[in-house]
């Protein structure tokens, strides 16, 4: 369970800025962007805190997606430079699609089975 406060005096004017508000505060809790870790790239001095990005991934995860920049770290080694990102998607996933998938079996004998 989640919890948000927020003191509002003098800052939502009307009802639907208000409602509009909580909405979206709720609809980040009940299911939160992704969040990527780690994502190296080269360096790019343009990029900075709150900066949107693509995201695009052929191989792996097959990501296509915005993403914010949270967090950036520049490093080098022997004259390399690297730029790594941490990234929090601009949207959400959605509710988790179980439709389909099928239940492994227990790998403990005699353990009851997966409802």
């Amino acid at each position: 369970m989640q919890t948000y406060e927020h003191d509002v005096k003098g800052w939502v004017q009307d009802n639907p800025s208000g409602r509009a508000l909580a909405e979206a505060l709720r609809n980040a809790g009940a299911f939160p962007p992704p969040l990527l870790h780690q994502v190296e790239i080269l360096p790019d001095y343009r990029i900075q805190l709150g900066t949107v990005v693509r995201v695009i991934d052929t191989t792996g995860a097959q990501l296509d997606t915005l993403a914010w920049v949270i967090g950036s770290k520049v490093s080098g080694n022997s004259g390399r430079i690297t730029q790594t990102l941490t990234l929090r998607g601009t949207a959400t996933n959605g509710a988790p699609a179980d439709a389909g998938l099928t239940p492994e079996p227990p790998t403990r004998p005699g353990a009851p089975s997966p409802p």
